[in-house]
């Protein structure tokens, strides 16, 4: 999969934070991700502490 530097840079800080590598992020993410009705993907809650100190609307 293809990343841009931004989302690749969100993704490792976010792994960082959660005690995750990148890989093991995404593969969290894939296990709770599904396609909605309208075709949206979405991904389900993750537990909170995964990110304590991160901006979510970064």
């Amino acid at each position: 999969m293809w990343l841009s530097g931004e989302v690749s840079r969100r993704v490792r800080d976010i792994a960082t934070r959660a005690g995750l590598s990148p890989e093991q992020l995404l593969v969290q993410l894939a296990a709770h991700s599904h396609l909605d009705d309208d075709g949206t993907l979405t991904a389900g809650p993750f537990p909170s502490r995964w990110f304590t100190g991160v901006d979510a609307g970064r």
